[in-house]
């Protein structure tokens, strides 16, 4: 008898495909290059912001506590809570964007 992971796991992909063949279909280039320069400063501050500010928290943990081991150096310290904090912030900005558009 077969795992139902090894079945679910196909199907998932091949939902994944429709569902990118789908957006690639729905996708306006016309409205990507009138707002081209927005868009990009907009995406770049989302991801400098909360890589800074979790840096920054590192930085000062590192320096004020024993949170991290003593083999780890700043810039692991550093890089650790900063790329976490990222993609915390991007996942979450999805979420409010899709429960958004689901009360409307």
């Amino acid at each position: 008898m077969r795992d139902t992971q090894s079945y679910l796991f196909p199907a998932s992909q091949l939902g994944l495909a429709l569902y990118m063949f789908i957006v690639g279909m729905e996708f306006r280039v016309d409205i990507v290059q009138r707002r081209l320069k927005s868009s990009i400063a907009v995406s770049v501050a989302g991801m400098v912001t909360p890589f800074v500010l979790g840096a920054g928290l590192a930085w000062i943990l590192f320096h004020h506590t024993e949170s991290f081991p003593k083999k780890t150096s700043l810039a692991e310290a550093m890089l650790f809570p900063g790329a976490s904090m990222c993609i915390t912030q991007s996942v979450r900005s999805n979420v409010r964007y899709w429960i958004a558009s689901l009360k409307t």
